[in-house]
């Protein structure tokens, strides 16, 4: 006859009893840092070679390999190029300022000298002449760009020159989608010309006084040593 043991027994699991709630599991943490870091890596890394090569040449494996990510991490979010286009180029409006400190002349110089500094953004000026290449064989994405990139923009600062309007500070008859393609074009038509960037400090400045002196009122135009 076998001895019976007290021991309990630990090798079968205990069972539960059906109306003993079960242990909470810990809350997941919302969003993951390294998700969001591969997000933003795909976007920089597309807009790169949206510069570099334009979009024709642009493939999600190019993109997957200069963001250091798999190509699967591409393709879980966004279902085609053209979208991951898209929204690379709407992220570059996502932190703009309209710089506004009621002297518009210093504005206008100041705004300059940040969108052409290279060391903000090193692509800027390449890729929007990759993208006016773009109008004619791909206007479904230069027109995303114009309306998701461009119009915000220009949207923002043709409010700043209307209050400088209402200051004094600009005629009453100047057109602000007009003065601000006369700001723009100087700098494309150097790159153009010489393939780079202009220099930031004395060309805006420049940029902005030759303008000045046809929308300004007839006794606010800049003086000789008037530096901001």
């Amino acid at each position: 006859m076998s001895a019976v043991s007290n021991t309990p027994d630990t090798t079968k699991p205990k069972r539960t009893d059906a109306s003993e709630p079960l242990p909470e599991r810990p809350a997941r943490r919302p969003g993951r840092p390294r998700s969001e870091h591969a997000h933003q890596a795909i976007l920089t890394a597309t807009l790169e070679l949206l510069a570099k090569v334009g979009y024709q040449a642009l493939s999600l494996e190019g993109v997957a390999s200069r963001a250091g990510v798999g190509k699967t991490t591409i393709y879980r979010r966004w279902p085609s190029k053209e979208q991951l286009a898209i929204d690379a180029l709407a992220s570059l409006d996502s932190e703009t300022q309209v710089i506004e400190t009621g002297d518009l002349r210093a504005d206008l110089i100041a705004t300059l000298r940040r969108e052409m500094d290279p060391a903000r953004q090193p692509t800027a000026i390449p890729l929007m002449m990759r993208l006016l290449g773009e109008v004619v064989e791909n206007p479904d994405l230069f027109r995303s760009y114009r309306e998701r990139v461009v119009a915000p923009q220009m949207a923002l600062l043709t409010g700043t020159i209307e209050r400088a309007k209402a200051r004094g500070e600009l005629r009453a008859d100047v057109d602000p989608v007009l003065l601000l393609e006369l700001l723009g074009g100087p700098i494309l038509m150097h790159f153009i010309i010489n393939g780079e960037v202009p220099p930031l400090d004395e060309f805006s400045e420049r940029i902005v006084d030759a303008v000045w002196r046809g929308a300004a009122p007839r006794d606010a135009a800049p003086q000789a040593g008037n530096k901001s």
